[in-house]
This record gives C-alpha cells, sequence and structure tokens, in this order.
C-alpha cells in the first residue's frame, strides 16, 4: 500500500482531486440544496454539514422540506455524497502523504498517519447510510437514530479536523524548512 501510495501521491494526483473537490463544493451540493431550498421556501441546512442535530431539529428540517424536499435530499445523498468521501479521502490521504514524506523521509514510519481520513470517511458514509434510512422512514424515526447520525457527523468531523489540521502543521514545518535553507544558502554564499 505504502509503494501504491508514493506513486499516487504526487502533485498533479492531489491538484486533479482538489480541482474535482471544487466542483463537488461550488457546484454540485450549492445546486441541488438550492433545489431544497426552492422546493421549501426555505433555508435548509444538510445534516451533514451541521455540528449536531437533534430529534427535533430533524422533524423540523424533514417537515419543512417536504417529501419532494426529501426525495432531493435523498437523490443528493446516493448519487452525490457516495462519492464525494471517496474524492476527498483519496484528496486529504496523498496530500498528507506527500507532506509526511517531505517533511521526514520517504521510509518513515509516520507515512501510516496518513490514513487517518480513513476513519473520517468511514464515518461519513455511516452518516449517510443513516441519514437515507431516516429520509426513507420519515416520519416514523426515532430518537436513537436521530442521535446515532449525530454521532457519526461529529466524529467524521473530528477525524477530518484532525487530518486538516496535521496537514496544516506539516505544511508550516515544510514551508520552515524551505524558508531555512534558502536562508543557509544565502548565508553560505555571502561567506
Amino acid at each position: 500500500m505504502a509503494n501504491y501510495l508514493k506513486k499516487a501521491s504526487n502533485w498533479k494526483s492531489i491538484l486533479l482531486l482538489f480541482i474535482i473537490l471544487g466542483g463537488f463544493n461550488f457546484f454540485a451540493f450549492p445546486r441541488y440544496e438550492a433545489k431544497i431550498n426552492e422546493v421549501a421556501e426555505v433555508d435548509f441546512k444538510l445534516l451533514d454539514v451541521r455540528l449536531n442535530y437533534t430529534y427535533e431539529d430533524v422533524v423540523e428540517a424533514f417537515d419543512k422540506i417536504g417529501a419532494e424536499g426529501r426525495s432531493i435530499y435523498a437523490f443528493i445523498i446516493v448519487k452525490i455524497d457516495m462519492v464525494y468521501p471517496i474524492i476527498y479521502g483519496l484528496f486529504l490521504i496523498l496530500l498528507f502523504f506527500a507532506l509526511i514524506q517531505i517533511v521526514f523521509s520517504q521510509n518513515s514510519k509516520l507515512i501510516y498517519l496518513s490514513l487517518i481520513p480513513v476513519i473520517g470517511v468511514i464515518f461519513d458514509y455511516l452518516e449517510n447510510f443513516n441519514t437515507l434510512k431516516l429520509l426513507n422512514n420519515y416520519p416514523n424515526i426515532t430518537f436513537q437514530q436521530v442521535k446515532y447520525g449525530s454521532h457519526m457527523t461529529q466524529l467524521k468531523s473530528i477525524f477530518l479536523s484532525l487530518t486538516i489540521g496535521l496537514i496544516i502543521i506539516l505544511s508550516i514545518v515544510w514551508l520552515y524548512k524551505r524558508i531555512n535553507v534558502k536562508i543557509n544558502l544565502i548565508k553560505i554564499k555571502n561567506t
């Protein structure tokens, strides 16, 4: 697996995944969220992007968006949000892996940390399946189903935030090392 990640963690792959992510974030999700808002005539926020939600929040939201809005929401999950975690997961894994190799070494055991996003992706899928279950069973949903979904959303957020935080730290360390090398080269030239 490490060999595959070494081959795949090049800047072309990372940039391509970043562009695809942009398509999801700036076109696909907003387009369908706008359709729900148009149908429901309310400003609806997908459960995925909330930090937590209660049974009352879900009932109120699902009532407001109505049957057509719930149908569009299910479409978003099945057609878009089942692909999205794969794309952002690969992006984060490859970016994390590339930065670890640059900052430490290609043989560093820290490369296994680049698999942290996989945990976030797993929680994202558990969240998606639960939300589909809520949509399909509405209005016959339980407090437990909603609580489970909210916990999956929180766990997803924790692991993805941890990943992004570590990527930021690695980026800062990488920049610091690059600047330090350049400063040392200038010092050598001046002596």
